[in-house]
């Protein structure tokens, strides 16, 4: 897992679970951002580039849905992986169709860290070297944001 490379956006309302992902995603080699709120994470996503996102489904204010819309419909993040942790029934999963939202994967929680990061490795390791590497020089958000 040292060997993983990657810049990593960790969006998560609930400030523990948000720094428990954060440091197991670090843990694996990660350079990780993370923002508490949809508004936060798409102000960041406007200005920097990331890998792969992360993010919860349940959020006030703008949902980890509407965070998904809004960045397939951004030029820059038209296939960046998705990977949206929700606490939701599979049957309201059904109903809101979050295939329709382009992600990538679907975590339910409670979930393991571990779990998570070996999902998000997983999913990296498929995405081309060369994109990686020009959305990772595209970034200008320190990587240490972490709540405190």
């Amino acid at each position: 897992m040292a060997n993983a490379t990657g810049h990593v956006l960790v969006v998560e309302d609930n400030p523990a679970l948000l720094g428990v992902v954060a440091l197991s995603l670090r843990n694996a080699g990660l350079e990780v951002t993370t923002a508490e709120t949809g508004v936060e994470a798409w102000q960041i996503l406007q200005e920097n580039l990331f890998d792969l996102v992360v993010t919860d489904f349940n959020m006030p204010g703008m949902t980890g849905g509407d965070l998904c819309a809004k960045m397939r419909e951004h030029e820059s993040y038209t296939h960046t992986p998705i990977v949206l942790l929700t606490a939701l029934s599979e049957d309201f999963q059904r109903e809101h169709d979050l295939g329709a939202m382009d992600v990538t994967c679907v975590i339910g929680k409670p979930f393991s860290p571990r779990d998570v990061t070996n999902q998000v490795l997983e999913i990296l390791r498929q995405v081309p070297e060369r994109s990686r590497e020009t959305t990772v020089a595209g970034s200008n958000v320190p990587p240490s944001r972490m709540p405190d």
